[in-house]
């Protein structure tokens, strides 16, 4: 099942990437001339920023995105029992192709100024990049975590001395999530314990903002420690030093961001009664 997860993830990934491609295209010029009569994605750049020509130019993301992932099921042979962490990456993928749709509708409208729509453009591409990206991390994740990302949710919660992570399984009777979760983060937290982020690094990258002032912090200066709670286990991070507490706090929005729909922010009160 995970090597399933993890090679949907990445096919879906490409996927999206293929459906952003068709996105931008019809409301801009492509980057050059095509590579035959009608193939190309639009014009070159003599025409500017003018509409792309060819067959794609015309393609619905919402179409392209259904008949890719139709493409994916049959050559990854999904089975019955494989069906419900498909359609969840089927239904994320969709839900992307929609928001392109919307966004390219924005942009092809050309409301304001030219400055206006430059930032228009500029937001509609960060947010594919944002997509590009939480799929790569799904993708590393299935390959670190053993749980399953869809069926689990990640709660970073902010704290004035540090932070509280939790991992929770979204069906509370899903023993063997719940099972995983916890062996895992009790692992995560014996080898942050030691000054080694190899796995949260693995998933995340190496430029994680706040990740390279926690690797320098001396032993034992950021206390963590683990325990079950409802449904899943919490890591519970807490130091003296203000500027550890300020690189957990950007470690923590990282990760937030990254997780996507997976993750949410938690609330500090709702944790106050639980310190240790």
């Amino acid at each position: 099942m995970k090597k399933i997860y993890a090679v949907a993830v990445g096919m879906v990934a490409g996927a999206a990437l293929a459906v952003a491609a068709v996105t931008y295209a019809q409301p801009f010029g492509g980057m050059g001339p095509g590579a035959g009569s009608g193939t190309g994605m639009g014009p070159g750049l003599a025409h500017g920023m003018g509409p792309g020509h060819g067959p794609m130019a015309h393609v619905d993301p919402s179409t392209m995105a259904e008949s890719r992932l139709a493409d994916l099921k049959a050559q990854l042979k999904i089975t019955a029992e494989q069906d419900t962490a498909w359609q969840a990456f089927a239904d994320a993928a969709k839900q992307q192709a929609t928001g392109m749709q919307a966004m390219r509708a924005q942009m092809q409208a050309g409301s304001g100024t030219a400055p206006e729509r430059m930032a228009q453009r500029a937001s509609a591409m960060r947010s594919v990049a944002y997509a590009s990206r939480q799929a790569e991390v799904s993708k590393r994740g299935a390959e670190v975590m053993p749980f399953e990302l869809n069926a689990t949710t990640h709660i970073f919660t902010k704290t004035d001395d540090g932070g509280v992570q939790e991992v929770v399984a979204k069906n509370p009777k899903d023993s063997e999530q719940i099972r995983l979760i916890r062996a895992h983060l009790r692992q995560i937290a014996r080898e942050l314990r030691k000054g080694d982020f190899s796995a949260p690094t693995q998933i995340h990258g190496m430029s994680m903002p706040g990740l390279a002032e926690l690797k320098r912090a001396k032993s034992g200066e950021v206390d963590i420690r683990y325990r079950d709670v409802d449904n899943g286990g919490e890591l519970r991070y807490s130091t003296h030093n203000a500027s550890l507490v300020a690189a957990l706090h950007q470690w923590f929005d990282a990760q937030l961001a990254d997780h996507g729909a997976d993750a949410m922010a938690g609330h500090m009160h709702d944790h106050m009664m639980g310190r240790d």
